[in-house]
């Protein structure tokens, strides 16, 4: 069975196109900034992950 193929209309005119950021470093950023790579630990802000080990540590019993 032969495929028939679709003629396509394009009206629109694209004057300036703007470049894709680089959403692989986009993804490294965010997740530098959610460890805190390079930041003295007690200088650690209480954000993402240090903010997790605050909460749940020491664990105590009661």
């Amino acid at each position: 069975m032969a495929i028939k193929q679709i003629e396509r209309k394009y009206f629109g005119k694209i004057e300036e196109v703007i470049e894709p950021p680089n959403l692989i470093e986009i993804q490294n950023a965010s997740y530098r900034d959610f460890l805190q790579l390079g930041v003295d630990p007690a200088k650690r802000r209480s954000f993402g992950l240090e903010a997790v080990f605050r909460e749940l540590f020491p664990i105590e019993s009661y």
